[in-house]
């Protein structure tokens, strides 16, 4: 077998299969589902073993680490007409090999540990989803040797973001209704023109819904305290965030995930990792002394200095810092010490630890 890199990845590939200079396909792992064609083409009368549902792992083969596909033209000429001309480097070829992206389902917003979702009509657009983080081994060489950057652990939970953000305009009868509501529930529009909202990645939630007795009795199951209104609560999070401030971190601990506890047996905590204060993402200084400020928890720091005095393969390996017992962290997030962005968006990114990857059931997911 050899090793063949592919910007920051490495892939085990049949010995003299391909050479330094090769034109080839790459498939990242862990995100990537081939279809059953390509499947078939791939792996029919070999000794490798198909993936289960098709979804490309991180794996490890005679004790190294692989992480994606290699695809090679000359395996996939016969089974696509087109596939000569559509083979240029930087060429995107998902849509063409049907490669789709692996998406788990979020848990319900009605489950029991889930939370009531907030009608579509009454979702503010102003509660911005949190950045879609890049992986560092796409850009390999994003930072320069000498810049200074931060390194903090990235905690396997499930992703929660709150904060008072600008009530949205509407007009008729919804504008109207909206005052009204502003006028009446003081708790959540404690600064005018704001409304305080929470929820999870994709999900604006809500709070469950106490005068409606005979649905709570009938569902009583649905409506038992969630996780994320929890949060809320414990961290008097309505009291302390300041206006245009929304927070964004992890929650963790019992029952949040599978084996990640972090010495949490019967209770959650929330780590933050970042926020925004009027529309603009903050400094990672800024950002830890305001965690500071409001008595909340900020992820690990495991590492603040030059990019040139660090090696990211070993730094993502260990235990974590949250829960020592917790013997292999999930992976850490990459981030220059000032606010900017790149030519693919926000400078900040997720290096994952192939020893967290390889354990069956564990997944970039929260």
């Amino acid at each position: 077998l050899d090793i063949a890199t592919v910007k920051g990845w490495n892939c085990v590939v049949g010995k003299d299969s391909i050479k330094v200079g090769d034109l080839v396909v790459y498939i990242t792992p862990d995100d990537a589902v081939l279809p059953h064609k390509l499947m078939e083409i791939l792996f029919n009368n070999t000794k490798i073993s198909a993936p289960s549902n098709g979804r490309i792992r991180t794996i490890k083969i005679r004790g190294a680490i692989s992480q994606g596909l290699i695809i090679t033209e000359n395996q996939l000429k016969d089974f696509y007409p087109e596939i000569k001309k559509r083979f240029v480097v930087g060429s995107i070829m998902d849509e063409y090999l049907e490669i789709t992206k692996y998406e788990p389902k979020e848990k319900s917003p009605y489950s029991t540990r889930g939370g009531n979702q907030t009608f579509k009509k009454q979702i503010n657009p102003n509660f911005r989803k949190y950045t879609d983080i890049n992986h560092l081994k796409n850009y390999p060489d994003i930072f320069r040797p000498d810049e200074y950057i931060v390194i903090t652990e990235k905690i396997h939970g499930t992703n929660f973001r709150a904060g008072y953000v600008p009530i949205h305009h509407y007009t008729g009868w919804k504008k109207w209704l909206k005052k009204i509501r502003s006028w009446i529930d003081k708790k959540n529009f404690k600064y005018p023109g704001y409304e305080f909202v929470f929820g999870s990645h994709n999900i604006q939630l809500q709070e469950k819904n106490k005068n409606n007795r005979k649905k709570r009795k009938s569902m009583k199951k649905y409506f038992k305290k969630n996780v994320y209104e929890c949060i809320v609560e414990q961290y008097k999070l309505r009291d302390i965030l300041a206006p245009d401030e929304v927070i964004y971190g992890e929650i963790y601990g019992a029952n949040i995930q599978k084996k990640y506890q972090y010495g949490l047996t019967d209770s959650i905590a929330l780590a933050i990792f970042d926020i925004i204060h009027y529309k603009k993402w903050i400094d990672f200084e800024n950002a830890f002394w305001r965690c500071i400020d409001l008595e909340l928890q900020y992820v690990p720091i495991l590492f603040k200095g030059y990019r040139n005095e660090i090696d990211f393969d070993e730094i993502v390996r260990g235990p974590s810092i949250l829960c020592a017992t917790q013997k292999i962290r999930e992976g850490i997030v990459v981030q220059p010490y000032r606010e900017k962005a790149g030519y693919m968006g926000r400078m900040i990114f997720k290096y994952l630890n192939p020893d967290y990857l390889i354990k069956k059931g564990n997944s970039d997911w929260h």
